[in-house]
């Protein structure tokens, strides 16, 4: 039987923009931690380092898993993601889950591309369905959802997330060649990331989940399990009000929950 303890101290997270707890089907709790890449916070008071709280839940809980933002083909870059390389200095692979698949179908310097909205590329119809959404279609398969691992409800949601991401590449195709997609595409690709990170944390199982990835896929994925019965928010923070982080201000620990 899973022991669910809370926090009674007010210790904060250092470095983080947002924090989040789901539990999923009373038998799985979700915590998401929010990144803005490149930020750090050093709290005042008690605090601790995200890489610390990650290593306590792991050594607590053997059933708990990180799942860090960074590709299965290469190492994320040092200033960028500051955060998951802490954690992947701290926590053995073995409990570490890379979940940025958009290198893997994109390639890295496709991928690597978002980074600069000013190349040519952009500009170019052909060349932009041919990377970005004739990829997508050429691996629908990777999409597919083995119904026998998800609930009913959670199948539902993965299923009707997965056709507004078609909807979503159908509308983008509509644009081709009226105005400069680059951010069409990095918003989709991004959704796409989240579609693997749901497929991860509705499974019909009691593996509990640690999230750490940047903070508008906690913003997208906090809009769809909000909307659903099967998910219960225990706790959610941010100190970020659109695009301004409150740098005064810092995500408690407080009334959150661990596993042991």
């Amino acid at each position: 039987m899973k022991e669910k303890v809370f926090i009674d101290s007010d210790t904060k997270l250092n470095d983080i923009v947002s924090f989040s707890q789901y539990i999923i089907g009373d038998r799985k709790l979700i915590t998401i931690m929010g990144e803005s890449h490149g930020y750090t916070k050093q709290c005042p008071g008690e605090n601790i380092n995200v890489e610390d709280y990650c290593l306590e839940c792991v050594k607590m809980n053997n059933n708990c898993y990180i799942l860090c933002e960074f590709s299965f083909n290469s190492l994320p870059p040092k200033h960028i993601f500051l955060l998951v390389n802490e954690v992947l200095k701290k926590i053995t692979k073995d409990r570490i889950i890379p979940i940025d698949v958009r290198s893997i179908f994109l390639g890295l310097k496709n991928f690597n591309n978002f980074g600069n909205q000013s190349l040519k590329l952009w500009s170019s119809a052909k060349k932009c369905k041919k990377l970005y959404l004739d990829t997508y279609y050429d691996n629908l398969h990777h999409f597919r959802i083995d119904k026998s691992k998800y609930g009913k409800e959670e199948y539902k949601c993965l299923k009707t997330y997965n056709r507004s991401l078609c909807a979503e590449a159908k509308e983008i195709s509509s644009l081709l060649g009226k105005i400069n997609i680059s951010q069409n595409l990095l918003y989709f690709w991004s959704n796409i990331m989240d579609f693997f990170i749901l497929k991860y944390i509705l499974s019909d199982d009691d593996t509990d989940y640690i999230l750490l990835a940047g903070d508008n896929h906690r913003i997208n994925l906090e809009s769809i399990l909000d909307k659903t019965q099967f998910a219960t928010c225990i706790n959610k923070q941010t100190i970020r009000n659109g695009e301004e982080i409150d740098e005064n201000n810092c995500v408690s620990l407080y009334n959150s929950m661990l596993i042991r």
